[in-house]
C-alpha cells in the first residue's frame, strides 16, 4: 500500500466564492479561478496533464465518482426550431454565425431592457435567442401614446444554467460561408464557391427553416433559390452536451516515467444545477456547519447519500457545487459565436470566443474555421492573394496548418472534459484535504516493477566463441606445462629474479645453492626474502643499500647479522687504509683491487664443504672445471659499471616510482 494522488469533490476549491444573498442563503458565483486555469491548461494540451506516480515503474486502480460530458445530436423537430430562431435572429445579431455555443437561460438571465413587457418563448430557455415585447412612448402635440415593437435578446451571457439542467449547446454552420446576409438593406445573397450562380433576395424572418424568401432574383440563368435558410443549415452541426455524474474506472501505469492511463466510464447518472445554497449564519460563529443546495439535492451519487440532519453538511451539495465549478469552467472556453459580418463594400470576421484557441479548432466540423476567409470577394486577406499568387518571390512564405485530426467534434467535446476531470489529479491544489471528513482513503494497491537486462544468444555463435577460446587457452597451458617439466623450474618478472642472474652488487647473506638460488627460479628461497643487496661505484663507495624484499628494512636474520658484521669490518679496515694511504682520490686501479679485495672476502663467495652429496658433486666440478667465481669476480670487477646501468635501467623500467611487491625492492 502506498500513497497516491486522488479527488475529492467534497470541498469549495471548485467554486468562486459564494456571494451572500441573505441569512442563510448564498449565490452561485461561478467557477475558481484555480479550476479555470485547470481548464484553460487541458484545453490547450488536449491531453491529461502528467500526474506524479509513487515510482517510475508503478501500475495502480482508481474508482471513484465525478463529472463526465454526454455529447448527443439535437432530435430534428427540436432543431429546426433553434436553426429558425438563429437565422430571425441574423438582424439582430448583425452577425452570419458560422459558429454559435450557448447554456439554457437561466431567471437571472431575464433581464430584458429596461421597459420590456414580456418575453414571449420563456418556456423554451434552450433556444439561443429570446423574444421580448419592448415598450416605447411616443410624445407629439401635447399627447402621450404607448407603442411597442417586438426584439430579440441572446444568447444567454452565462457559462452554466442554473437551477437546470446544466446543458451545452454547441452549433456549427458552415453553410452561412456562402449565404451572406447584408444587414443594412436589409438583402440575402447565395453565392457558393465556386460561383457558379448567384441568387439574390430580401432578408425576412421566417416561422420554419424550410420556408421561402420573398423577392428572390438571380443574376444568371439558374433559377433562384428561396430557400436560404434551409441552405445555411443544410450542413449545419447541432450537439446537445448534458453533465452527468458517472464511474470512473481508471489504470494508471507507468513505465520508466511514461505515462499510460485506461479509463472506463460506467453507470452515468443526470444533474440539475443550483442557484441558491443554505450555510450557516455569518454573525453567529458559534452555529453549527450546515451546508445544502436549494433545491435540496434528491439523486443519488452512485456511492450513497450521507445522513442529512439540521447541523450537517450535505456531501451532494458540495459535490454539485464542485461540478457546477468545473463545468462552468469548460464552458467559458466554447461558449461564444463566430462568424462574417458584411456590410457593403467590405466584410470582416468577428468573433467572440475562445474555441478557436483550444484543440477542440482541429476538429472535422470546425476546421474550416482554422483558415477561413472569403477568397472570391473584395475583401480577401493578404495571406490569401499571396496563396493565389505564382510569383517566384512569394513562394513558400504562407502556410497551412493540417486540420481536422481531431475526429468529431461530439467526441472530442466529451474526451477532453474527462481528460479535465482526471487531470485534477496532476494539480497539488485539488489534493484531498486529510483533515477533511470527506477525504478519502489515501493509500492504494500500488504494483512496483523492477526490469533487468536480458541477454539472448545464439547457440552456434556462443559454442564458437567460447570454443575457441577454450581451446586456444588449453593449448597455451600445455605448451606452458611442458616448457615447465622440461626446463624443471618456473620463472617471474620479479627484480630477485634479475638479481640473482645477474649477480650484480652484494648480499648481506649467502646465495646457497648455485643450481637453484643462482639461476633465479621461483619461489624466491626463505634465507633471501630479508637480504640486502649493496651496490657500489667504483670507488667503493655505498651507492645503493636495498631490501630484496619490501618491508625488511630493518628485520635482518641471524645469519644477515653476521655477514653484514664480517664484511662490514673487512670494508672498514680496506677503505681506512686506502684512505690513510692516499690512494682512492689518486689511483683508480688501487680502488677496483680494493673493490676485488673485497668481494673475494665477501661471504656471498665464501665455498663451504657441503653434506648434500649433489651439492659436493658441484663443488667438485667447479674445482676440475677451474674456479668459476675468479670468472665471476673478473667480470664483476670489469663490467660493474655496465652490470649496475643494467640492474638500474631493469629497475627503472620495472619499478618507476620504486614500489614493489612482496619480492621486490625499495630504496633505503
Amino acid at each position: 500500500m502506498l500513497p497516491v494522488p486522488k479527488i475529492e469533490f467534497g470541498s469549495f476549491k471548485y467554486a468562486a466564492r459564494l456571494a451572500r444573498y441573505g441569512d442563510p442563503w448564498y449565490l452561485w458565483s461561478g467557477p475558481s479561478q484555480a479550476i479555470q486555469y485547470m481548464a484553460s491548461r487541458v484545453m490547450v494540451a488536449g491531453e491529461v496533464l502528467p500526474v506524479t506516480p509513487p515510482a517510475s515503474n508503478a501500475t495502480w486502480k482508481l474508482h471513484f465518482w465525478g463529472p463526465a460530458l454526454q455529447c448527443n445530436d439535437v432530435p430534428e423537430t427540436k432543431s429546426d426550431e433553434i436553426f429558425t430562431n438563429m437565422w430571425n435572429a441574423i438582424d439582430i445579431i448583425d452577425t452570419n454565425p458560422t459558429f454559435l455555443s450557448w447554456v439554457p437561460w437561466s431567471p437571472a438571465d431575464f433581464a430584458a431592457p429596461e421597459n420590456f413587457t414580456r418575453i414571449s418563448n420563456v418556456h423554451t430557455p434552450y433556444l439561443p435567442f429570446l423574444d421580448f415585447v419592448e415598450a416605447q412612448s411616443n410624445s407629439g402635440d401635447g399627447g402621450n401614446a404607448t407603442t411597442s415593437r417586438s426584439n430579440m435578446m441572446g444568447p444567454p451571457p452565462s457559462s452554466l444554467s442554473t437551477p437546470g439542467p446544466l446543458s451545452l449547446f454547441v452549433a456549427v454552420l458552415p453553410g452561412f460561408v456562402d449565404v451572406r446576409v447584408d444587414h443594412e438593406w436589409p438583402k440575402v445573397d447565395y453565392i457558393p464557391t465556386p460561383p457558379v450562380e448567384h441568387t439574390h433576395c430580401d432578408y425576412g424572418t421566417i416561422k420554419h427553416v424550410s420556408d421561402a424568401l420573398a423577392n428572390c432574383s438571380t443574376l444568371d440563368d439558374t433559377t433562384p433559390r428561396e430557400n436560404l435558410a434551409a441552405i445555411a443549415v443544410q450542413d449545419a452541426t447541432l450537439l446537445q452536451c448534458d453533465l452527468v455524474n458517472t464511474s470512473y474506472s481508471l489504470e494508471f501505469e507507468y513505465l520508466n516515467g511514461q505515462q499510460v492511463i485506461r479509463s472506463t466510464m460506467g453507470t452515468s447518472l443526470p444533474l440539475n444545477g443550483s442557484a441558491h445554497f443554505l450555510g450557516p449564519n455569518v454573525y453567529d460563529v458559534e452555529s453549527c456547519g450546515a451546508f445544502r443546495a436549494d433545491p435540496f439535492v434528491e439523486f443519488s451519487w452512485g456511492d450513497g447519500n450521507p445522513n442529512i440532519v439540521d447541523c450537517g453538511v450535505d456531501l451532494s451539495a458540495l459535490r454539485l457545487l464542485s461540478y457546477q465549478g468545473i463545468m462552468a469552467a469548460f464552458n467559458q472556453l466554447i461558449v461564444g459565436s463566430a462568424g462574417m459580418k458584411y456590410s457593403f463594400p467590405d466584410g470582416y470576421k468577428e468573433s467572440n470566443t475562445t474555441i478557436l484557441r483550444t484543440v477542440l479548432a482541429d476538429t472535422k466540423e470546425l476546421a474550416f474555421l482554422g483558415n477561413w476567409a472569403d477568397t472570391t470577394g473584395t475583401f480577401s486577406g493578404l495571406q490569401d492573394r499571396i496563396d493565389q499568387n505564382t510569383a517566384k518571390e512569394l513562394q513558400g512564405l504562407t502556410g497551412e496548418k493540417p486540420l481536422g485530426t481531431r475526429g468529431a467534434l461530439k467526441s472530442t467535446l466529451e474526451e477532453l472534459f474527462q481528460n479535465l476531470t482526471i487531470s485534477l489529479l496532476a494539480e497539488p491544489y485539488f489534493k484531498p484535504n486529510n483533515s477533511s471528513i470527506f477525504a478519502p482513503e489515501e493509500l492504494a494497491n500500488v504494483t512496483l516493477r523492477t526490469y533487468q537486462n536480458i541477454y539472448i544468444y545464439d547457440r552456434t555463435t556462443l559454442w564458437i566463441a567460447y570454443g575457441l577460446s577454450l581451446l586456444f587457452s588449453t593449448l597455451a597451458a600445455i605448451v606452458g606445462l611442458i616448457a615447465v617439466n622440461l626446463s624443471g623450474a618456473s620463472y617471474s618478472n620479479q627484480f630477485s629474479t634479475i638479481m640473482r642472474v645477474a649477480k650484480t652488487g652484494e648480499l648481506n647473506v649467502d646465495l646457497g645453492d648455485q643450481r637453484y638460488d643462482g639461476f633465479g627460479r621461483d619461489p624466491l628461497p626463505k634465507h633471501l626474502k630479508h637480504a640486502r643487496l649493496d651496490m657500489r661505484d667504483h670507488s667503493g663507495h655505498a651507492d645503493h643499500d636495498i631490501p630484496l624484499e619490501e618491508g625488511h628494512s630493518g628485520d635482518q636474520s641471524p645469519r644477515a647479522d653476521d655477514a653484514k658484521k664480517d664484511t662490514g669490518t673487512q670494508e672498514t679496515s680496506e677503505v681506512q687504509s686506502l684512505e690513510q694511504e692516499g690512494l682512492m682520490a689518486a689511483s683508480g686501479e688501487k680502488r677496483a683491487a680494493a673493490s676485488m679485495h673485497h668481494q673475494s672476502v665477501s661471504p656471498i663467495n665464501e665455498e663451504v664443504e657441503s653434506d648434500v652429496p649433489e651439492i659436493r658433486d658441484w663443488q667438485l666440478w667447479q674445482r676440475e672445471n677451474g674456479d668459476m667465481r675468479g670468472i665471476s669476480d673478473g667480470i664483476r670487477g670489469r663490467g660493474r659499471a655496465w652490470n649496475k646501468s643494467l640492474i638500474e635501467s631493469c629497475w627503472s623500467v620495472a619499478y618507476p616510482v620504486r614500489a614493489f611487491d612482496s619480492e621486490g625492492l625499495t630504496s633505503k
